[in-house]
Parts: structure tokens; sequence; C-alpha cells
């Protein structure tokens, strides 16, 4: 039986490489324990705004998650300028303060998702299954 949230019939379910940007160490360290136990690579953290620019552009990671309140430079300036430089990077938001706005501009910036705090191990298997199909769907049409 596979990891507890994802389908075993998926057939886009791959090892991921995902970047982590929290400023909170220990919703890094929970979000990397999740990914690591269920088989994926954690390439980079950051806890700021211009460190997750940075990382993301060296690493390009499958899988960015990235906290929508991080010092020097917000979750979503630092989604749009990702975006801007490399759009194979798929991001999720994630963020306690949660209205329809803040979500609303995630997505705009680039994010295919956004992930509200607190969130499960669950959840945050569930959105590596849906950037997989997205992947999957990337590869057979692109």
């Amino acid at each position: 039986m596979g990891p507890v949230g994802i389908s075993e019939k998926t057939n886009y379910n791959f090892d991921m490489r995902i970047m982590i940007a929290d400023d909170a160490g220990f919703i890094r360290q929970i979000i990397r324990d999740t990914y690591v136990e269920a088989g994926h690579e954690i390439v980079a953290e950051a806890a700021n705004g211009p460190d997750t620019i940075l990382f993301a552009l060296e690493q390009s990671p499958d899988l960015l998650i990235v906290d929508i309140v991080l010092p020097e430079l917000n979750g979503l300036e630092a989604v749009t300028e990702i975006a801007r430089q490399d759009p194979q990077i798929m991001m999720v938001a994630t963020s306690s303060l949660t209205t329809d706005w803040i979500e609303e501009e995630a997505i705009r910036a680039g994010c295919f998702y956004f992930l509200r705090k607190p969130f499960t191990k669950d959840e945050l298997l569930r959105v590596v299954e849906m950037c997989s199909l997205q992947k999957g769907r990337a590869l057979k049409h692109g």
C-alpha cells in the first residue's frame, strides 16, 4: 500500500524534487519529514524571500511549497519573480492568513494551488499528487 492519501492507481506519482520556503523552522521540518518519508527529495529550503528566489532558480525543483508571509520579500513577490524566470517550477502557496483575495493573488502570481495552514500530512501528499498529474499532462502535451 502506498503513502496515506496517495492513490495507487495514479500513474503520475513519481518522486519529486521539492523545495520548501517558510520562515518557521518547525513548519519546514514537518513538510520535509512528510515528503522524505514518502520518498521525495528536498533539494533546498529557504527562510526568506530573496533566498527563495535564489535557491529556486539554482535548483529548479519540480515543486516549491512557499509561505506567503516571508521576511525581506513576501512569498507573492518571490512567486512572481520565480514564475517569470522559470515557469516550469510548479508552486503551491501556504498561509494561515487566508482570504479569497490572498488565494486569488497567489494563483495570479504563479501558484497552481493554495494550501491553508494548518495543513495535514495527507494534504501535503495530495499536493504532490496534483503536481504529478499536472506534470504528467505537460509531458504528454509538451
